[in-house]
């Protein structure tokens, strides 16, 4: 095995040869590359797929050259799952309601890992920086609100959850 390729679910996977014969990839008559989950391709360089936790393991490229000679190399690919977001949906508020919207998000970030959770910029909505979020109901106002958290682990891969609150006119 030699390269090693790390992604993130999801992301592509291009796999590219610089094998050469004597010099040259023009003498190479056989691509033949293999690889997990049935993969396999006849180019010097297959076209770029989108990743799966099935994608990962070892690519073997197998060239022969127009004498029938043989080389083989592997490619290991590492593909690290997306991590799995949640963000509570709290019940919608008058907007006379004294109490603000609180907003909690997972997995919660952790600086000492380089975990990183970040809510969206919206009026009225404060990131507390640990997870969670408050959305004052008298700044954002009557209307539909959508919050969203951004988690991205320390192997930088990245998801996102939603959830939208409403404000209602105080009943005259």
């Amino acid at each position: 095995t030699g390269a090693i390729i790390t992604v993130c679910e999801g992301d592509d996977i291009g796999l590219t040869s610089t094998f050469t014969i004597n010099g040259s990839s023009t003498s190479v008559a056989i691509w033949s590359w293999a690889g997990p989950n049935g993969f396999t391709s006849t180019v010097q360089n297959p076209p770029v797929f989108a990743s799966t936790t099935a994608a990962a393991g070892t690519y073997t490229l197998t060239i022969t050259d127009n004498n029938g000679c043989t080389a083989s190399a592997g490619t290991m690919v590492v593909v690290n799952p997306t991590p799995t977001v949640t963000l509570d949906d709290p019940n919608d508020r008058c907007l006379d309601d004294p109490v603000d919207f609180t907003f909690t998000g997972s997995p919660v970030p952790n600086t000492v890992t380089g975990d990183m959770g970040t809510f969206t910029s919206i009026t009225g909505l404060t990131d507390n920086s640990n997870g969670t979020a408050t959305l004052s109901v008298a700044t954002a106002g009557v209307g539909m609100h959508t919050v969203t958290y951004t988690y991205k682990d320390d192997k930088g891969c990245m998801a996102t959850a939603a959830s939208t609150v409403e404000i209602f006119t105080n009943p005259s």
